[in-house]
């Protein structure tokens, strides 16, 4: 991986997920939808991605982006490569295996 490069896409993250606001209300898992049991929430109000996602985190330390790959993930995958930080520009063979941990690191500084 390109360190240098990689740094810069954790810098550039953090800003995205400081500035873009979401509600926790919208963030449910593919597993949690399909519960049978599930019952859509009440809309939560609109606050930044990043203090959602340092709950979600929080919560479930080891598994918390499992569910949202559909839709979040891959959304911020190809923001990545939209904004320069593809496959070959990171030197990696797939940004699947990547985005979770750009996330991780951009939410720590």
């Amino acid at each position: 991986m390109n360190e240098q490069k990689r740094t810069e896409c954790v810098q550039w993250m953090t800003a995205l997920l400081q500035k873009t606001k979401g509600r926790e209300s919208d963030f449910v898992s593919l597993t949690e939808a399909l519960d049978p049991k599930w019952v859509e929430p009440e809309p939560t109000p609109e606050e930044p991605l990043s203090d959602i996602l340092r709950r979600k985190i929080a919560a479930k330390p080891k598994d918390w982006c499992v569910g949202h790959h559909f839709g979040f993930g891959m959304s911020i995958r190809n923001l990545m490569r939209s904004n320069g930080f593809g496959e070959q520009e990171l030197e990696v063979d797939n940004l699947d295996d990547y985005y979770v941990e750009v996330i991780r690191d951009a939410l720590l500084q």
